[in-house]
């Protein structure tokens, strides 16, 4: 489960440089600058089904066991 975190996070992050760069180049092209809020605008959070949010907790409990369990050694 870690190594898939660390997988996530470093695809995840290769995936902002990537967004970064190409609109840089975007940018740097276009004769008009777009205002900085519409550039850095967050989309909302999906609310999550109670399925789901109960899911997402038992993933967060189980990964408290095991870091638990690895502390311990």
């Amino acid at each position: 489960m870690a190594m898939d975190a660390a997988e996530w996070r470093l695809e995840e992050e290769q995936r902002k440089r990537a967004w970064a760069v190409w609109h840089i180049a975007a940018l740097s092209r276009v004769k008009k600058m777009p205002g900085l809020d519409a550039l850095i605008k967050q989309p909302k959070a999906k609310r999550l089904t109670e399925e789901e949010a109960s899911e997402k907790q038992a993933d967060f409990d189980r990964m408290k066991e095991r870091w638990a369990a690895i502390q311990q050694h």
